[in-house]
């Protein structure tokens, strides 16, 4: 069995005591913080 990693970063982003939310509509209003993930083949570098 390979090992496949599954990476995703998320960020808690504050000035000013207020921090960055992201929005999303699906079924409800949903507020979550600022994320990302790293697909297959897709090297860092490219992220970044």
């Amino acid at each position: 069995m390979i090992w496949t990693p599954h990476v995703t970063v998320a960020a808690v982003v504050e000035q000013a005591r207020r921090f960055l939310l992201v929005e999303r509509r699906r079924r409800a209003r949903v507020f979550n913080q600022p994320a990302g993930r790293r697909y297959p083949l897709e090297l860092l570098v490219d992220v970044i």
